[in-house]
């Protein structure tokens, strides 16, 4: 098992049980280690930020990926489009579909159903 799996559950753990500033701090900690982080890592994280309300650190979050290397997965996009319909943002959900799409990342069902529930 790698150190960045054990860490991705780390941080999972942690914001699942209400320490996301915690979980911040450790993948701070892990980028300034230079450890691979996986986009696992930083899905498990962004989830955590979406789920407590924290659309902005986690969009800032998630446009970082790039600077590090790495690309969404349909989990990662799931995620955001999901907290964007929750919070009632549908053309932004919308538009994270299309640029989704338009980076060759292919929706699933989990993806579609979440745009379905945001628009009724």
């Amino acid at each position: 098992m790698s150190n960045e799996y054990t860490y991705s559950i780390l941080i999972d753990g942690l914001y699942k049980n209400g320490y996301i500033t915690k979980a911040i701090e450790i993948l701070r900690t892990l980028e300034k280690g230079k450890f691979n982080l996986t986009i696992e890592s930083y899905s498990c994280l962004l989830d955590g930020l979406c789920k407590i309300g924290r659309l902005e650190l986690a969009m800032k979050l998630f446009h970082k990926l790039s600077q590090e290397g790495l690309e969404p997965n349909v989990v990662t996009y799931t995620i955001m489009i999901n907290r964007h319909c929750e919070d009632g943002e549908l053309e932004e959900a919308n538009g994270l579909l299309t640029k989704m799409e338009d980076m060759g990342c292919a929706p699933n069902v989990l993806t579609y159903n979440t745009l379905m529930w945001g628009f009724l």
